[in-house]
C-alpha cells in the first residue's frame, strides 16, 4: 500500500488525510452498519418468537377447552373431535369436502 496523502483546505486550517485514515473510517462505518443491521434483525427474530409462542399457547388453550366438551356439544357447534386441532389453528372444519359418491365408487 502506498503512502498517499490527500490535502484539503478547511478554512485557515490545513487537514491532511492519509489513505490509512480513509480505510479506517470506511471499516468503522461498515462495522457500525453491520452492527445496526444485526440489532434490527435480532429484534425482528425476537418479535417473531414471542408472537409464535403466544399463538401456540392460545391454540393449546382453545384445544383444551374444545376437548373438554362432550360429543353432543361439539356437534352443536358443527365440529367433531377430529376437527379440534384444525379449528384451534384458526381454520374452518372441512365438512362437506368428502364426497359420499367417491366412497361408494371405490
Amino acid at each position: 500500500m502506498t503512502k498517499q496523502t490527500i490535502h484539503t483546505t478547511a478554512g485557515a486550517d490545513e487537514l491532511f488525510i492519509t489513505e490509512m485514515d480513509v480505510i479506517r473510517r470506511a471499516h468503522r462505518a461498515r462495522s457500525e452498519a453491520i452492527a445496526n443491521w444485526l440489532e434490527t434483525a435480532g429484534k425482528a427474530v425476537g418479535r417473531w418468537f414471542r408472537a409464535s409462542f403466544r399463538r401456540g399457547r392460545e391454540r393449546q388453550r382453545i384445544m383444551n377447552e374444545l376437548y373438554s366438551l362432550d360429543d353432543r356439544s361439539l356437534s352443536d357447534i358443527g365440529i367433531t373431535r377430529g376437527d379440534i386441532p384444525f379449528v384451534a389453528s384458526g381454520h374452518s372444519p372441512a365438512h362437506g369436502s368428502y364426497n359420499d359418491n367417491d366412497a361408494k365408487a371405490a
